[in-house]
């Protein structure tokens, strides 16, 4: 053989292309596999809204009696949805925290692949009640959970003002209220730190109007001038940003007209 390097050569050349090829298909095959476990099998809905954090019950009243009006929609549910971390030693992950408004209809959008947490997601469907393992049960030992209604948090809020003149957001409202409650219950006269997870110029309406009734009427911009007074805290150079900054888009629509506008936003005829 006369070119020994070149045949080589070609013989590794054509063996890479093929490995390539092979790894290409393979990772088509995967990723369009996950898309179709995750969207066909796992997730039963078509698509999402986010509201902001602020919204008001009549506001929410109205996108639901929108929603119920709408045609193209089949059903739909409330839910809580957080971005949090999980920790381990020294390992993090990323995951969501899913709170859905309505046991019943968890199902209709939702499946648990896995067979322990399908069991008993079906018990807590089927029977209002969620039992959980004993091993579950000694791993959550160290814990104490609770929860706060609106009232609860508000409450919380205005009792922390007015006994020490600090403002919480209402997350860290509700944690508040959730440690006062667990130290009621078990007596437990330690030290507790509650760590602050959000800002309350975040939500300045939910706060302003806890503190006292007389903020509902104020407009949502006079609300920020007014908790900084209130609160004593400096404005974030983000919500000064805002303040101040230049009205870039100015389009309203109604729901029921969300399809045309969107339509006409982008020019198209059909």
């Amino acid at each position: 053989m006369r070119y020994k390097k070149r045949f080589f050569m070609t013989i590794f050349g054509i063996g890479g292309c093929m490995a390539l090829m092979l790894v290409g298909f393979g990772l088509k095959d995967s990723c369009y596999e996950i898309a179709e476990l995750q969207f066909a099998e796992i997730q039963f809905y078509d698509g999402s809204i986010y509201l902001e954090e602020d919204i008001t019950k009549e506001q929410q009243e109205e996108l639901k009696e929108a929603l119920e009006d709408e045609g193209q929609v089949a059903r739909f549910m409330d839910a809580d949805m957080q971005n949090i971390t999980l920790v381990n030693g020294k390992k993090e992950r990323a995951a969501y925290a899913c709170v859905f408004g309505t046991v019943e209809d968890i199902p209709k959008f939702v499946d648990f692949h896995d067979r322990k947490t399908k069991e008993l997601m079906g018990g807590l469907t089927g029977d209002g009640n969620y039992t959980i393992t004993e091993e579950m049960a000694k791993k959550l030992s160290d814990f104490e959970a609770g929860f706060a209604t609106e009232e609860d948090t508000a409450e919380c809020i205005r009792h922390i003002y007015e006994e020490t003149g600090y403002v919480l957001d209402t997350h860290t409202a509700v944690a508040a209220y959730v440690c006062r409650q667990y130290r009621d219950k078990s007596g437990d006269g330690r030290k507790c730190v509650v760590a602050s997870t959000a800002s309350p110029y975040k939500f300045a309406k939910s706060v302003m109007t806890a503190i006292d009734g007389k903020y509902k009427a104020m407009d949502d911009l006079a609300l920020l001038r007014e908790l900084k007074t209130v609160s004593g805290v400096e404005m974030p150079q983000a919500i000064k940003d805002i303040l101040d900054a230049k009205v870039l888009h100015t389009l309203e629509c109604d729901a029921d007209k969300m399809k045309e506008t969107v339509k006409a936003f982008l020019m198209c005829e059909n």
